[in-house]
């Protein structure tokens, strides 16, 4: 009998065990997915993740395989929902770190939506009744579920805030609002942008917004948004255009904001209407309400982005005033709130990059502004630590609607997503890194 009663013990224990560890599951997953995405070892070995990955787009009635000349392959989607098909903004990876679920906008109408690849049933399902403003969407991805603000002006005197929005993934995938960004001014006209680019938190708890007004001042609100529902908190208000927010992936009180040109309807700065410039580009935001430059002056630069660490900033310097022309880093001292000398990484006219998790890579698009005027678009990448540098896709048209490629590093680092463009229209292009790290060493 007391054997028995023994084993019931040992029985009961493991039970609740397993029920406290399934309880907790999610928060495990994501302190776990936060430590591998720092610690990832450097291996010639590819991850299981990739080799599924490559298994199903192999075997995908939805993607085809484009060779560059130089033998880099690129599975693209040839599968076309709309005419501009596109991955999302090089700071927000599209893809789940387990590789089963890719999101990907359609651009049409002057309309934007999304859909979304299930890689592991091979389908592509179109959401219809999605309306996103811009590039504000992001996906989560250790759940696969996608976030999104309702379109500028669609609230326009009719709510004084605009509806933060989740879908989960799948066909039947369920869309819930999640809480409300205000107008931040009383009249209710639309804001020229709401959010830029929703990013989470280090903590994952909320996202920041960059809102701004042409019609009713010349003024940017800055703050975030938590997924919880409770009221969106604003960090600072700022004179002229300020977009393109970024919160820090480790300091949950810091985001990057960058101060873009836009024309003064009010004819604070110049003739009613007229085009204002950029004064000083690169902007660190403080939740207390502090808001400092990286640089004393700095209007040559754009693109930027944090390092993984959350110490280092990233930014495209377009004619060598602030590190030198090319892709540059400058560090970030938190304590102090100060910044290192501005270090030329990739001496090269580049248009979009970003740094893989480690800072050992970095992939970039060439030219930018070139695009239209030479008609051709160019994805490389490049090995840090032996200045290496191999094309992705050497030369591609480019069809216009804003189709630069826009690369950005995901599943772990082992492949590389970006818009791959065609006459015709733009689409999904993913290649595999592990070649690309071999042929760079």
């Amino acid at each position: 009998m007391t054997k028995r009663m023994e084993i019931n013990k040992v029985l009961l224990v493991y039970c609740f065990l397993l029920f406290y560890s399934c309880t907790h599951a999610q928060e495990v997953i994501v302190e776990n997915w936060q430590n591998a995405i720092t610690e990832l070892p450097e291996s010639k070995d590819p991850t299981s993740a990739e080799l599924w990955l490559k298994d199903r787009l192999d075997n995908s009635k939805h993607f085809e395989k484009y060779t560059n000349p130089n033998g880099i392959e690129t599975y693209v989607l040839k599968t076309h929902l709309a005419q501009q098909q596109s991955t999302m903004y090089f700071a927000t990876p599209s893809i789940t770190s387990d590789g089963r679920y890719m999101w990907f906008w359609l651009q049409e109408e002057n309309k934007n939506s999304l859909a979304l690849i299930d890689f592991e049933k091979d389908e592509v399902v179109r959401y219809a009744d999605m309306k996103i403003a811009e590039s504000s969407s992001v996906v989560d991805t250790i759940t696969g579920d996608v976030y999104w603000v309702e379109p500028r002006g669609s609230q326009r005197h009719i709510t004084d805030f605009y509806r933060l929005y989740k879908r989960t993934p799948g066909e039947d995938g369920t869309i819930s609002v999640i809480n409300r960004i205000p107008h931040f001014v009383d009249n209710c006209k639309p804001p020229r942008q709401v959010v830029t680019h929703l990013i989470f938190s280090a903590d994952r708890k909320r996202f920041c917004f960059d809102s701004g007004h042409y019609y009713a001042n010349n003024k940017s609100y800055l703050g975030t948004v938590s997924l919880d529902g409770s009221p969106a908190e604003l960090w600072t208000t700022l004179d002229r255009r300020y977009n393109h927010a970024q919160m820090n992936p480790k300091y949950n009180d810091v985001m990057l904001a960058v101060q873009d040109y836009f024309y003064d309807y009010q004819g604070q700065y110049g003739e009613t209407g007229s085009k204002i410039p950029i004064e000083n580009r690169m902007w660190i935001i403080y939740r207390d309400g502090e808001s400092k430059p990286v640089f004393p002056v700095g209007n040559d630069i754009y693109h930027e982005w944090w390092d993984a660490t959350g110490d280092i900033l990233w930014y495209i310097d377009k004619k060598g005033n602030y590190g030198g022309k090319g892709v540059c880093r400058v560090s970030y001292d938190y304590e102090s709130r100060s910044f290192g000398e501005p270090e030329l990484i990739w001496p090269n006219s580049l248009g979009h990059a970003e740094s893989d998790s480690q800072s050992r890579y970095l992939v970039a698009d060439h030219g930018h502004k070139t695009f239209e005027s030479k008609n051709t678009v160019r994805v490389s990448f490049f090995n840090i630590s032996t200045g290496k540098e191999v094309d992705i896709i050497t030369s591609m048209p480019y069809p216009g609607w804003n189709a630069d490629p826009h690369p950005h590093f995901a599943l772990q680092d082992r492949i590389v997503c970006f818009t791959f463009s065609k006459a015709e229209g733009s689409t999904v292009g993913i290649s595999f890194t592990g070649t690309l790290r071999e042929l760079t060493k």
